[in-house]
């Protein structure tokens, strides 16, 4: 069985999971990059589109939105906004 995943946060810790994920996850199938800056303005978000991952730019929105693509989602953005997104997840 193949896990869907997202990652919310594309700073180094979530752009360095996205990496492993794409050369490692035999069983994780990443879905989503998701962040809060336009792709333009966002090189872990640029990076994910390069590697064929789609991206979400309205943070915690695009989990929403998308909800129904993911079994998981890795939380990489600060520790502050892990409590504010925990409701959602």
């Amino acid at each position: 069985m193949t896990v869907k995943a997202a990652i919310v946060g594309p700073g180094n810790i979530g752009t360095d999971l996205m990496y492993k994920i794409l050369d490692r996850g035999e069983d994780i199938e990443l879905e989503r990059m998701i962040g809060i800056f336009p792709v333009e303005e966002s090189e872990g978000l640029q990076a994910a589109v390069d590697a064929g991952i789609d991206v979400g730019t309205d943070g915690i929105d695009s989990v929403r939105e998308y909800a129904d693509e993911f079994d998981i989602v890795f939380e990489a953005t600060s520790a502050g906004i892990h409590e504010q997104h925990a409701p959602v997840y």
